[in-house]
């Protein structure tokens, strides 16, 4: 068995349950008819064979479908939530960016309301200083 190297695969076999719950399908069968693929593609992507990845454009696609920002499921390390907006990224660090995105990856954009989505950045944004804050007095003392 070769080595799998797409690291979101499972969470893009739950997105595929989640597509196929949606459109009140019995198989993945409309789902890969719904993203314009060949049935045979859709299970090589969903198969941890190591070899196959969906497009960005398939994810995209999907993600409208269920409410999920597709930019979760890609390899770039500059991932972020869709609903954060670029202007409220300037001057971030790419790590800070994907650590934003991994601690919203189970929120769907759609369950928030836009107080919520600006609450739950202030409350990271500020566990983040507070962490940073501790790690100097600790170099301090």
């Amino acid at each position: 068995m070769s080595k799998d190297f797409w690291g979101q695969r499972e969470a893009f076999r739950e997105w595929v349950a989640e597509a196929r719950a949606k459109l009140n399908a019995p198989s993945n069968a409309a789902v890969s008819e719904y993203l314009g693929l060949a049935p045979t593609s859709l299970y090589k992507y969903l198969s941890a064979n190591g070899t196959h990845k969906p497009s960005a454009d398939v994810l995209k696609k999907l993600g409208d479908l269920i409410g999920r920002d597709y930019r979760l499921l890609l390899d770039s390390p500059s991932t972020q939530p869709t609903w954060l907006g670029d202007d409220q990224w300037q001057g971030a660090s790419e790590r800070d960016r994907m650590i934003a995105s991994a601690m919203f990856h189970d929120i769907r954009a759609e369950d928030l309301t836009e107080q919520d989505k600006e609450e739950l950045y202030a409350a990271w944004k500020e566990a983040l200083a507070r962490a940073r804050r501790y790690k100097e007095m600790n170099k301090q003392g």
